[in-house]
């Protein structure tokens, strides 16, 4: 009787998580190419790692990525960090967080890509973004909307550095 009550508290303390809709976008994110790359013949992710992860391995550099991932199509690589904006925070803080991705970027990803929730908030982390008077990690972004395939949308770079697709 016990373990049952701690099951239901456990869940509804899960269910009513001030973060439960961004995790479950981000898992939703991969889980999304993951789905599209199936039955596409070269097309694959390669790798996703958890935020958890993430923040475990590259502590040290100060950063906290919302994940982490390597798609490949036809012969093409592309390693990305994900922010997964939902809109709360200010567009400047979003934007400072690329101050922090240099020792990353291209190291270990080839750019940060900020996912965003329309095409309003893109246009004010561009704007915010282009203010920015410390070094930047290459970035861009992508609008996805809930239900959206994430493999379908195009990026638009907000660092002048790529075009991704």
């Amino acid at each position: 009787m016990a373990n049952t009550r701690i099951l239901a508290s456990a869940g509804r303390a899960a269910a009513h998580s001030p973060t439960l809709a961004h995790t479950t976008g981000v898992n939703g994110f991969f889980t999304a190419l993951t789905r599209t790359a199936h039955p596409r013949s070269g097309c694959r992710l390669e790798q996703w790692w958890s935020q958890r992860r993430c923040a475990t391995h590259w502590a040290s550099l100060g950063v906290q990525p919302d994940g982490y991932g390597t798609w490949t199509e036809t012969n093409t690589r592309l390693r990305f960090v994900l922010e997964w904006d939902t809109g709360p925070q200010p567009a400047h803080r979003v934007a400072a967080k690329l101050t922090r991705y240099p020792a990353l970027v291209p190291a270990d990803a080839d750019l940060v890509l900020i996912r965003v929730h329309s095409h309003a908030r893109e246009a004010a982390l561009h704007a915010a973004i282009s203010v920015l008077d410390r070094p930047r990690a290459a970035a861009a972004t992508a609008v996805v909307h809930p239900g959206q395939n994430p493999a379908a949308t195009t990026a638009t770079s907000v660092t002048g550095t790529m075009t991704v697709r």
